[in-house]
């Protein structure tokens, strides 16, 4: 009796185990609806207070349904201001017609984004997309660093200087003018920086700091 009752128990375990384990084996099914998912890509370099960074935002509905009222927006985390124009956005602005995301449908946005020197630092910004029935917004949102030259840097800057007689826009030999004084003046500079081309028609200047300058002779 007692081996009887042991086999009963132990096939019953196992029927128990088996249930067990078909059960767990199935995964939990997906929620349905609009899904968006973004990308960024910044492009690549140092860039200088003034430059243009051209940005790559790509917004995929990985879900079942459209995604029917679409916008996206920047938070500044750190570093210096990154500043995309409102027109920019196109059908993506927060305060525009918004836009539709059917099944499956990727966009990708080309956004200027301007430098500033507001903050020290690389730049480092948030960007989101929104939906109101999204159903999962883990991957609404993406981090991205821009590195940007510090303020503080000083550097040289070359130049050459040559008369375009046959008017290609390139110099050729015989064009290059020596003894012309090469001026440069830019952000944070008191006077301008003076140099005087060599017999090749080139000119150095050191000093100058990061940022965009103008140069002029004389």
């Amino acid at each position: 009796m007692k081996t009887g009752r042991f086999a009963r128990s132990a096939r019953a375990a196992c029927v128990l185990t088996a249930a067990l384990t078909i059960a767990a084996a199935t995964p939990a099914a997906a929620d349905t609806g609009p899904n968006l998912a973004i990308t960024v890509v910044a492009g690549q370099g140092r860039w200088l207070p003034g430059d243009t960074v051209p940005i790559d935002l790509t917004i995929t509905n990985t879900g079942d349904a459209p995604a029917t009222d679409v916008w996206a927006a920047t938070s500044q985390q750190s570093g210096p201001y990154l500043s995309i124009p409102d027109q920019a956005w196109g059908d993506l602005q927060f305060s525009g017609p918004r836009t539709t995301f059917a099944p499956g449908e990727t966009r990708t946005y080309h956004l200027p984004a301007t430098v500033s020197y507001s903050n020290p630092g690389d730049a480092v910004v948030e960007f989101d997309v929104f939906d109101t029935e999204d159903v999962d917004s883990n991957d609404n949102h993406t981090v991205v660093t821009v590195p940007v030259v510090p303020a503080d840097t000083i550097d040289r800057v070359a130049g050459h200087v040559y008369g375009d007689r046959d008017r290609d826009g390139k110099p050729s030999p015989g064009e290059d003018l020596a003894g012309v004084e090469a001026h440069l003046i830019g952000r944070g500079m008191t006077h301008d920086l003076v140099a005087v081309t060599d017999a090749a028609g080139r000119s150095r200047s050191t000093g100058c700091r990061s940022g965009r300058a103008t140069p002029c002779t004389s």
